[in-house]
């Protein structure tokens, strides 16, 4: 069991940096996993869609 590994442990130094590696890819799948979707909304909209989600997300208030 992973909770009976002692800190001081290299095993507890070796599962952290395993798991740390997992969890970024993991994180990286699901980022490129959005932009893709997102950049195919962006392929699929109109100008006029274009202009206004620019004015929403940077325009001034």
């Amino acid at each position: 069991m992973i909770s009976v590994i002692s800190p001081e442990d290299d095993l507890h130094a070796a599962v952290r940096t395993r798991l740390h590696v997992m969890l970024s890819k993991l994180d990286k799948a699901r980022t490129a996993e959005s932009e893709s979707a997102t950049s195919l909304q962006f392929d699929a909209a109109t100008d006029d869609e274009l202009f206004s989600f620019i004015h929403e997300e940077l325009g001034r208030s």
